[in-house]
């Protein structure tokens, strides 16, 4: 599996299909990022390759950066290009990625987390290749009690799409200090349930500069914004 991203200002990411494990391989997939030509000269392109566990971790075991001011994007090039070892936080374990929307409402003191859609969840069932995921989402504010919502539960899938909106009543101030808890959870039916991985929005010390980005940027935008949230161990988050 190759996981391809363009960036500098920001990230853009697309991921290849997975490959059967060969010396060689083969996948014949074009990916479009969009960008003005003001920009493109000053983007990089990072390829990164990784192990593909159906059910355990995708590892990082290789990558190449691709600076695009050093070629011809006038015209179609091919060239081999030389893989490093990955980056320390390349080597961390790929858990999925979650899609989310955020928007307040001042004048009623409402926040609307819209969960979109997941890919790539960890497989907990191996009997079935797939897990049944759903997404917890707790608000907390210091020196006040959480507020928890979560969706729906989607069987059999590790790519699942709600489309659920969870809204929290939360003055603005108090929604500064706050910090969004999104858990990624494998309902298990007949037995205990299994935290598939974790990410934290806001402003506390545990939230990782991008998506304390995304979470500002809620406060200066009308419009809701959407972005993909990479999940994590959840011993690499604070526990709940």
């Amino acid at each position: 599996m190759v996981k391809l991203s363009e960036y500098l200002f920001w990230s853009n990411t697309n991921t290849t299909t997975t490959t059967m494990p060969l010396p060689k391989s083969f996948f014949d997939e074009d990916f479009v990022f969009e960008e003005s030509p003001q920009l493109i000269a000053k983007r990089t392109i990072e390829i990164l390759i990784y192990d593909f566990d159906a059910y355990s971790r995708h590892v990082c075991i290789g990558g190449a950066q691709i600076p695009l001011a050093n070629l011809d994007l006038t015209k179609k090039e091919k060239f081999w290009t030389p893989l490093g070892a990955c980056a320390e936080q390349d080597m961390k374990v790929d858990l999925g990625d979650v899609m989310i929307s955020l928007a307040y409402l001042p004048s009623a003191e409402r926040l609307t987390v819209v969960i979109i859609k997941a890919r790539n969840l960890r497989i907990v069932d191996d009997s079935r290749n797939s897990s049944d995921p759903y997404i917890k989402v707790v608000l907390m504010i210091p020196g006040k009690k959480n507020k928890k919502r979560k969706t729906g539960v989607l069987r059999n899938t590790t790519n699942p799409v709600y489309n659920e909106a969870l809204t929290f009543d939360v003055g603005k101030e108090a929604l500064k200090n706050a910090t969004i808890e999104l858990t990624v959870v494998h309902d298990g039916l007949l037995g205990s349930n299994e935290i598939l991985g974790r990410a934290i929005l806001g402003s506390g010390p545990d939230v990782r500069p991008d998506e304390k980005l995304f979470f500002d940027e809620m406060f200066r935008s009308k419009n809701a914004t959407a972005q993909w949230v990479p999940l994590q161990d959840v011993s690499s988050t604070r526990s709940n």
